[in-house]
């Protein structure tokens, strides 16, 4: 329910029921149903491929602050959900760029493609589970979603951009995080026949951290030489 309500309200531009569905990997009925519920508050129409509007912007502000007081089941923490609509934008885009037909009338895809870093830059929760699908767009999807972008007539750069800024942020910050934790257990690691699966894991981030930065700082060079 919760994911449902974070889509209209934390959206870049309001969405179509339809389209939320497609995002939280949800049926279009459910969604119904739930923004149906609260109806009282938002702009709904019947056809679900029609955009959802909330009647006033104090909505959003009132379920994404935890000092106004809502019950619990309703509050949006932004990081969290911020980082939830990230992820699902880079599935839908790893799963659907490259095939144009599936591309023409999805509002859902068409949102992903120019929507994700902005709520990547606000993502502050389980930001370790975004890395490897992360990745996964910039090793495989880049091409095809800069095809997107010049069709929409979108600058890529500032998408990017904002992707790096990102990365210095929260990755960084990580990465010097597990570089300590790894310190701290050098004894210990020099002792066993192998690294502690935590470390292992410690690692393994600091290291798709770094190619991730570096995937991007490539593709923005390249798209400034152009």
């Amino acid at each position: 329910m919760c994911s449902v309500i974070a889509a209209v309200v934390l959206a870049t531009h309001p969405l179509p029921p339809s389209a939320i569905a497609d995002l939280t990997c949800s049926e279009v009925n459910e969604v119904m149903s739930i923004l149906r519920s609260m109806q009282s508050l938002l702009r709904l129409q019947e056809d679900p491929d029609q955009p959802v509007y909330p009647f006033h912007k104090l909505l959003s502000d009132l379920l994404t602050s935890p000092t106004r007081g809502v019950d619990e089941r309703f509050y949006i923490s932004p990081g969290k959900f911020h980082s939830e609509i990230t992820l699902n934008c880079l599935k839908l885009m790893n799963e659907t760029l490259g095939d144009h037909l599936q591309f023409m009338g999805s509002i859902a895809l068409k949102y992903a493609c120019t929507s994700w870093h902005t709520h990547l830059s606000e993502s502050r929760e389980d930001v370790t589970t975004l890395i490897p699908t992360l990745h996964h767009f910039l090793e495989d999807k880049i091409g095809a979603w800069l095809e997107v972008l010049a069709g929409l007539r979108e600058d890529p750069v500032f998408a990017l951009k904002k992707a790096m800024s990102w990365l210095h942020e929260v990755c960084l910050g990580l990465f010097w995080g597990h570089l300590l934790v790894f310190t701290s257990f050098q004894k210990q690691v020099a002792e066993d026949e192998k690294l502690p699966k935590t470390i292992e894991e410690h690692l393994l981030i600091a290291q798709t951290n770094l190619t991730v930065r570096m995937g991007l700082r490539k593709v923005l060079r390249s798209r400034l030489l152009v």
